[in-house]
């Protein structure tokens, strides 16, 4: 039964009360508060949006005074904000790596930092792990992954990890055969028959017969060792089905020991005797295999909540590889969490574009870092998501770098004072005033692994001449013309 008129209007005064002295309240809320049913209660509040009395955001509806008000003190607010130089971005980011944590927790915060983010697998253990992580042991991924935490993917994008709170264990795995062949279901309400049929056709026509009886029995049984699979094979060749199946993105194993493999595989190929043997072994030990599964659609809210906890400060630049949605698409709900004190915007820091945003739990902080930059040397390979030169910001052209792999840039308050080329092969100097003490701080980098983990040494070629007292003051030593620091 709809309320008359009347008993409408006494209660949109109620209601309009309350959202000036209680907040923000969505349907459910006032339902509750005042032993409404959601119909009557959603009748109120539509009837205050139609009056202007409220404003309604992301299902929250808000006093229309208050909302404006606030608007009107943020923009207020912005106009007092001091702007940072681009370096001191760029030290916030770089100087945010490593936590002080054991190993273990370092890891952690460090997969959770880059979680949902594809790099080039390659990269994962040789720079962006031991960078954050002391002491970095392959180890330590293993057994991360065998906890149940987290998991990778491997697509064409790159390689991925993902949280297991985020899958969608109700949703159909066939589902994930649809998105890898180039169709999509037409509706996420559509009938599983309907999708189990389409799916089961995709895969005849992509999916070799072995591969298909391994995603059966991987949907029937859940995640196996390579020993449970069907009898037949050995376990060499259930290898190369497994692998075929993980380039597709299809499936992946709770140890990071296939992908390690499956980057050296050429090498492993020409290796005779134990070594090949050993390899082999390690592939047949390498954890359980499961189907990769689909994670949980996100709100726009969840994603750029999940944005903000990855960087400090979101702008068009800053979001591009964090959110899946458009900026303009973002700035929506932006604008919003700023008039209601969610976040504030501000133009924090030269060489971004004008919208930018801090939430408003971490303001304090991330506004003294850019304020007061760490007076550090930090290594960092050039390709790393934390260096912003070349990417978030523009180069200063007097101090550009290319930013590839084998490429290392070291950053002192944010701004670039030395670069190793071509893995250590070139040196070129941006500040020679400090360069004793960037040099040393390479070398004790370069010897715990956490720069040019792979090497077993540097060798420097091209160098200023000016630079030859530095490099020995740092443990170089001379070999003929070159210099070169052993770890």
């Amino acid at each position: 039964m709809q309320p008359t008129n009347e008993t409408l209007e006494a209660r949109q005064n109620i209601v309009r009360r309350a959202l000036r002295y209680r907040g923000a309240m969505d349907v459910a809320q006032v339902a509750e508060r005042y032993f409404w049913s959601k119909d009557e209660a959603h009748a109120v509040l539509e009837f205050l949006l139609e009056q202007g009395s409220a404003i309604v955001e992301a299902d929250l509806y808000y006093h229309a005074e208050l909302y404006e008000r606030a608007r009107r003190a943020t923009i207020s607010e912005r106009r007092q904000v001091q702007t940072m130089p681009s370096s001191h971005f760029a030290a916030l980011m770089a100087g945010c790596i490593r936590t002080l944590a054991p190993p273990e927790e370092q890891l952690k915060q460090a997969i959770e930092k880059l979680t949902d983010r594809p790099f080039p697998a390659n990269q994962w253990e040789t720079q962006l792990l031991p960078t954050r992580v002391n002491g970095y042991r392959p180890e330590l991924l293993d057994r991360l992954l065998a906890s149940g935490e987290v998991f990778w993917h491997l697509s064409n994008d790159g390689l991925s990890f993902h949280s297991y709170a985020d899958v969608d264990w109700d949703a159909d795995t066939d589902a994930i055969a649809l998105r890898h062949c180039g169709l999509n279901p037409q509706s996420p309400n559509q009938e599983a028959a309907e999708i189990q049929g389409i799916a089961g056709q995709a895969r005849n026509d992509v999916l070799t017969p072995d591969e298909q009886s391994v995603m059966q029995f991987l949907q029937k049984r859940g995640a196996s060792f390579i020993s449970a699979f069907a009898a037949g094979k050995d376990e060499a060749e259930m290898q190369e089905i497994l692998f075929s199946l993980m380039e597709k993105g299809l499936v992946h194993a709770d140890s990071f020991t296939p992908i390690r493999i499956w980057l050296e595989r050429d090498k492993i190929e020409k290796y005779i005797g134990r070594r090949k043997l050993a390899m082999q072994t390690a592939a047949a030990k390498s954890g359980r295999w499961d189907i990769r599964r689909p994670l949980k659609p996100r709100s726009v809210e969840e994603k750029l909540n999940r944005a903000f906890d990855k960087i400090g400060l979101l702008s068009r630049e800053t979001a591009a590889s964090l959110l899946d949605i458009s900026w303009s698409a973002a700035l929506e709900h932006l604008r919003v969490w700023e008039y209601t004190g969610r976040v504030w915007r501000g133009y924090f820091v030269e060489g971004l574009s004008g919208a930018q945003y801090i939430r408003e739990n971490a303001y304090i902080s991330v506004r003294h870092e850019l304020e007061h930059p760490a007076d550090k040397i930090v290594w960092l390979a050039a390709t790393d998501p934390n260096q912003v030169w070349g990417k978030i910001l523009s180069y200063d052209p007097e101090k550009q770098f290319t930013s590839v792999p084998g490429t290392a840039v070291a950053l002192k308050k944010g701004i670039p004072v030395a670069v190793f080329e071509r893995k250590g092969h070139t040196l070129r100097i941006f500040d020679e005033n400090i360069l004793t003490e960037t040099l040393i701080v390479f070398s004790e980098a370069f010897k715990k692994r956490n720069i040019f983990p792979a090497l077993h040494r540097i060798t420097v070629k091209q160098f200023p001449e000016t630079a030859t007292q530095a490099l020995s003051d740092a443990g170089f030593m001379r070999v003929m013309l070159d210099y070169v620091l052993y770890r």
